[in-house]
């Protein structure tokens, strides 16, 4: 059911009601994490705290575990890969695993953030009981969502932990966490990654989510873009910013598969290795895209909707003017003040004409294709480079 129609000025409130009382973090165990530090005085400097506490309890870890086993940085017959050559887990456990913590616990902030700043000019307006209902409804569904997120997140844990296991145990090859019997290091490799799949899931389910709580928000409001805005997305570039913020998850990860094939050389060729790798690779060309736009869909088909209302006001007004004008091309009385009117016309019509009709701007676009394409270039210089170095037998 469509509820934008019932919006109008008398009745019609901010979407900041939605923003000031929607919950998308009950049941959430990790939003309760960032919810106690917050509490406790840390404010800004939560952020702060949980990339602390995140490296504490997972490299750190490792790192000490490694330094009570194999060599750290010495390869040898009987050990392919070192700890400081295993730059995929070093990299997913000192910025990965942290920042994807980070943004898993700040998206609500940042998505009521956003809806609120939407309604400051007007331009998303929804009326006091759709509110109400919307609030009621997602605050409901976002409690299950969380609550089976985590579900998820701890059965992917024990299917990673079960291959990670049979990767490091069944001695197909030497690394730092390897070993028969499981080394220390194995079984704090193996936590680690369940901790990841967690927290991974979570933002995943989080954010397929939000797409579909924007579309009812969007189909209960009445969308009006300021055609001349600053932010040169007709208001709602703030919204884009959520898309970004995907998008900078998803390009983690891609360098994490990109390092994923770095360390693989390492290694004796091996067909499930290098399909893993080739399917990871697909899936982040698919799939960056994909998480980038899906928040900004809802608010396109409503901008286009907007834009071809404006455009339909001016062109009926133009027809009516050119019709005045028809009427009167016998008698000559054509005046100056017509003359003006149209031309005011073509000017307005050419502002609506250029008015976006996606909530992004150039700036924004220009980082989602630079965080899009880190991933694969570093993953296809770095071996170049180190090919070139090797010819001119510089390493």
């Amino acid at each position: 059911m469509d509820h934008a129609s019932n919006v109008s000025p008398e009745s019609a409130v901010s979407v900041s009601l939605i923003a000031k009382t929607l919950d998308t973090t009950a049941g959430s165990g990790l939003h309760a994490i960032a919810e106690w530090l917050d509490r406790r005085g840390l404010g800004a400097f939560t952020p702060v705290a949980l990339y602390a506490g995140a490296v504490t309890f997972t490299f750190l870890p490792l790192l000490i575990a490694a330094c009570f086993g194999v060599p750290m940085a010495a390869r040898s017959a009987t050990l392919n890969l070192p700890f400081f050559y295993d730059v995929s887990t070093i990299f997913m456990y000192l910025v990965s695993f942290p920042c994807l913590l980070i943004l898993t616990t700040t998206d609500h902030a940042l998505l009521c953030r956003s809806l609120n700043r939407v309604q400051v000019d007007g331009i998303l307006n929804t009326s006091e009981g759709s509110a109400v209902f919307l609030v009621a409804r997602w605050n409901r569904i976002f409690r299950r969502i969380n609550l089976g997120a985590q579900a998820v997140g701890m059965l992917a844990g024990v299917i990673a932990v079960y291959f990670v296991y049979r990767l490091i145990a069944d001695g197909a090859y030497t690394s730092w966490e390897s070993g028969h019997p499981l080394s220390a290091a194995g079984y704090i490799r193996m936590y680690c990654d369940f901790l990841f799949a967690i927290v991974a899931a979570v933002y995943v389910i989080r954010s397929s989510a939000l797409p579909v709580l924007l579309w009812e928000v969007v189909s209960h409001s009445d969308l009006r873009m300021l055609p001349l805005h600053p932010d040169n997305a007709g208001g709602l570039r703030p919204i884009g910013r959520l898309g970004l913020r995907n998008q900078y998850a998803i390009s983690l990860v891609g360098l994490n598969i990109g390092l994923g094939w770095l360390v693989s050389h390492f290694f004796t060729p091996n067909e499930a290795r290098v399909g893993f790798l080739v399917v990871a690779v697909i899936a982040y060309s698919v799939v960056g895209p994909f998480v980038f736009i899906g928040p900004l869909l809802p608010f396109r088909d409503a901008m286009m909707k907007s834009k071809a209302q404006l455009m339909s006001g001016v062109a009926l007004r133009m027809r009516a003017q050119l019709d005045d004008l028809r009427s009167r091309f016998q008698s000559g009385v054509i005046t100056a003040d017509d003359e003006q009117m149209i031309e005011r016309l073509r000017k307005i019509g050419a502002v609506i004409n250029d008015m976006p009709v996606w909530p992004f701007d150039a700036l924004t676009m220009r980082k989602f294709l630079t965080a899009y394409v880190i991933p694969p270039i570093v993953s296809f210089i770095v071996p170049l480079l180190k090919k070139i170095l090797g010819y001119f037998q510089v390493i």
